[in-house]
């Protein structure tokens, strides 16, 4: 649910089904994007082994963009998934209907799982929105808006459940805010014990702050597609994680039940989430 404002559309430059954001001048990924997200993102958090150690994983992003990512991460998760996928994911110049819809109906041949979500991408106003695909065991919590506001807003909850990072906005020359020591620095306070971080980017002030937000970092070679993205993994012991949206509630909920008065939209999701 959201109760934002409208935001506009990204300015694209269509190269047949690819779109490249015309105000970053910069791609929203490679030609052979679902590869790269796979050599990227995927291999170097050690994914899918480490979710089936565990029966909710939960990956967070900055940058949704094309939801690609996404598409290509259930791919996987259909194929070999645990109980509860949970996706967050944060966007402020999320594609309009038109532009989401023209993504889907190019790539649900090559990656089916855009045939699903097409149906559900939400209206692009500020704010958080909730939607879930049972059937492929996916959570996803979509923020369209600024970064920082929303991890303030998991960090208020006490939220702190986050596996594996995927950080892929625009190259930080051409999209500083995204790349700032103070945000970056917010990722290990969210995150569950061992939670990895990936990125396309290798530049240096990227891995200086990840380093001392808590990570051990490490170049990852990825010759001949470029020369080295980023990985790595929190050193910090981190409290035991808690599902998004219920952080704040356990220390005031007893084990033996809730009672929810009310039964409007708001009191049916409640016990939806909750069950």
């Amino acid at each position: 649910m959201s109760s934002g404002t409208p935001l506009a559309a990204p300015r694209l430059r269509w190269d047949g089904d690819q779109p490249r954001a015309a105000d970053f001048n910069d791609i929203y990924h490679a030609a052979d994007g679902a590869a790269e997200t796979r050599r990227v993102f995927m291999a170097p958090a050690d994914l899918p082994r480490r979710w089936h150690a565990t029966d909710r994983f939960t990956v967070a992003e900055l940058g949704f963009g094309t939801g690609l990512n996404l598409a290509v991460l259930l791919e996987a998760w259909r194929a070999q998934r645990g109980d509860m996928l949970q996706y967050i994911s944060i966007e402020r110049h999320p594609l309009s209907h038109a532009q989401w819809q023209r993504l889907c109906s190019a790539r649900q041949h090559a990656l089916p799982a855009y045939a699903q979500l097409a149906g559900i991408y939400p209206p692009t106003v500020s704010g958080w929105h909730h939607r879930r695909l049972p059937e492929l065991g996916l959570s996803l919590h979509l923020y369209f808006g600024d970064a920082t506001q929303a991890m303030g807003e998991l960090e208020a909850q006490g939220f702190r459940a986050v596996d594996a990072w995927w950080l892929d906005g625009f190259a930080p020359d051409l999209n500083p805010d995204l790349w700032t020591p103070e945000l970056l620095a917010r990722l290990a306070p969210l995150s569950a014990p061992g939670a990895t971080v990936t990125t396309f980017t290798a530049a240096g002030r990227v891995r200086r702050a990840l380093s001392e937000s808590g990570f051990e970092m490490r170049r990852v070679d990825q010759r001949p597609h470029k020369r080295e993205t980023l990985a790595g993994v929190l050193r910090a012991h981190r409290p035991a994680p808690l599902p998004i949206g219920l952080a704040a509630a356990r220390q005031r909920v007893e084990s033996d039940g809730i009672t929810i008065v009310g039964a409007g939209i708001a009191g049916a999701s409640l016990a939806f989430v909750l069950a």
